[in-house]
């Protein structure tokens, strides 16, 4: 209600978040979910026009796109339709931060200029995440050092956890591999009319972006810096994703001909868009775009 008490439609895929006086526009795309939601206090504390980049659906509410680089070629359509030139200040939180940078790939290869890619907890689709702990480890970890009642009450655990660990995981490979299918489904249908059968209507907008960035490798560098924003410290439901992915960069160096540009903020993976948070977001993204026009 929020959203659609503060914002209008300006394209069908665009939403106004915010508004200000400064130009260029900044465009955050949504997230792996479709929101653009999360990027409301970012954008009413920017001293500049601010578009949510939504994505486009079938009339059942399926993504239309499963491929990254159609995603980006639509979103950068939608970008154009009200700034046809650069420069260009682009973003977006997780999966959106994925989806920004390819849609800044897709500009520059037109000879547009970029000046900020805002990647906001974002890893690359090829960052490499740490190792967790398997059950194994777990109750190797437990038996370290043994009491007879720690050793007994491990043995009496073992069982139902095991047998709770397997079926968890037999049924999430198989859920993955049905969720698999569909989407390839999904994919064959590209462009074809009539509605979708109702298996695929049970997919979500995850569900095919998550599919979509398996098929995904950036095709060409980008040539400038990015700004990458990383949250320091979050809950067990809200981890920074440096606790997650084993490289600081997130795995973005390789994709650029300049430098990563890390800002470290408070707050967790998503509480870092948080009103109390984001002020820190909004200045990281005013320096970088600042440090872009002296150049």
């Amino acid at each position: 209600e929020q959203l659609a008490d503060q914002t209008k439609p300006t394209h069908e895929l665009l939403v106004t978040l915010g508004t200000g006086q400064q130009s260029p526009p900044l465009f955050l795309i949504h997230d792996a979910d479709g929101e653009v939601s999360p990027y409301l206090n970012l954008a009413q504390q920017l001293d500049r026009p601010v578009y949510g980049v939504r994505t486009r659906l079938h009339p059942q509410g399926i993504p239309y796109h499963s491929r990254i680089t159609t995603m980006a070629a639509d979103y950068r359509e939608a970008i154009q339709s009200i700034q046809p030139e650069g420069p260009y200040l682009l973003g977006g939180l997780c999966a959106g931060g994925v989806l920004a940078f390819e849609v800044a790939l897709q500009l520059q290869s037109q000879g547009d200029r970029v000046d900020l890619v805002a990647l906001l907890e974002a890893p690359d689709v090829a960052a490499e995440e740490r190792a967790r702990p398997g059950l194994l480890e777990r109750m190797r970890s437990r038996l370290s050092n043994p009491t007879p009642d720690r050793f007994i009450t491990a043995l009496q655990k073992i069982p139902p956890k095991a047998i709770g660990y397997l079926s968890y995981k037999v049924s999430s490979v198989w859920e993955q591999h049905v969720t698999q299918r569909r989407a390839h489904q999904l994919q064959r249908r590209q462009g074809q009319p009539g509605t979708l059968p109702q298996s695929l209507q049970r997919l979500s907008i995850r569900d095919v972006y998550l599919f979509a960035e398996q098929g995904y490798a950036p095709k060409a560098s980008f040539s400038g810096a990015v700004l990458l924003v990383k949250a320091t410290a979050g809950s067990n439901a809200d981890r920074p994703y440096h606790e997650i992915y084993t490289d600081p960069l997130f795995g973005w160096q390789s994709r650029v001909t300049q430098s990563v540009q890390v800002v470290q903020v408070p707050g967790g993976h998503s509480t870092m868009l948080s009103a109390d948070n984001v002020k820190n977001v909004v200045a990281a993204i005013e320096q970088a775009i600042a440090e872009a026009n002296s150049r």
